[in-house]
């Protein structure tokens, strides 16, 4: 019976966090100005991701970097913590560049896999870790998406601004008086689990950029600078996806913390 119940209980905490999410969306929805708004992230995982983000984190580093100065463009890095400690170098290039940076958990758990004094502990040691190099991140995005009601109660405590997530809203919502909730849409793991080349993953986030034209929408797009250093002609594929974000003058494209409004 104890199987039994863990399942009904795993099943009540996902009705729950899909409700408050939904009542979220309803009632406390953010008005932001009507050009839709791609924000770009990078979930920077380094040796986290496994072998092959060991192998590919410095190369895919460096294009990715490269790519963004040649295009003038300021995005997200949502960080893994404790690469402040184990690569401090990569973490202060990030900085250095002068992008927003925000936090990925302290060594990549699931939020949804921690009990409440666990998700403390975790935050703890993630802010610590990026004190170290006297960063505050903005912002927090669960690895695989995996958070939870937990994870959101506690994040306002520790300054995070915005939550990122997967979720079906195309704008932006409040989860608490003092943080936003930001969708994310899609991201590069398909070149990963083999479900799509490159030029197929193009066309599939056109057809996200579609939607939120439509939407008048604020959703978030994802990378990974292992997948970057891993996959030349993605990489090549990438900055031409930008420039032609940057070119349509119908909306705009840019970091998660700026294109939302100030908290308070």
């Amino acid at each position: 019976m104890s199987g039994q119940n863990d399942g009904i209980g795993e099943w009540i905490d996902k009705r729950g966090r899909k409700l408050r999410a939904e009542i979220g969306r309803r009632f406390r929805s953010v008005q932001l100005p009507a050009t839709p708004t791609i924000c770009l992230f990078c979930d920077f995982e380094g040796h986290y991701a496994g072998a092959s983000g060991e192998k590919y984190a410095d190369i895919g580093t460096d294009r990715l970097l490269d790519l963004l100065e040649r295009c003038g463009l300021k995005i997200t890095f949502n960080v893994v913590a404790d690469l402040c400690k184990t690569h401090p170098e990569r973490v202060k290039r990030i900085r250095a560049a002068g992008h927003e940076i925000a936090c990925h958990g302290w060594k990549h758990e699931s939020p949804r896999d921690l009990s409440d004094d666990e998700t403390i502990e975790m935050l703890q040691k993630a802010v610590a870790a990026f004190e170290s190099l006297k960063i505050v991140p903005s912002g927090f995005r669960s690895p695989r998406s995996a958070w939870s009601s937990s994870l959101v109660r506690y994040l306002p405590h520790y300054q995070f601004e915005w939550n990122a997530e997967r979720d079906g809203a195309w704008r932006p919502y409040r989860i608490h008086d003092l943080m936003f909730r930001v969708s994310v849409k899609t991201d590069d793991w398909d070149l990963v689990d083999g479900t799509s080349d490159a030029a197929g993953l193009f066309e599939k986030w056109r057809g996200v950029v579609a939607e939120t034209k439509g939407n008048s929408g604020c959703i978030a797009i994802g990378v990974h600078e292992w997948i970057v250093g891993m996959e030349s002609a993605y990489a090549e594929g990438l900055e031409s996806f930008v420039r032609e974000l940057q070119s349509d003058e119908s909306m705009q494209i840019s970091g998660i913390g700026d294109a939302l409004p100030e908290t308070g």
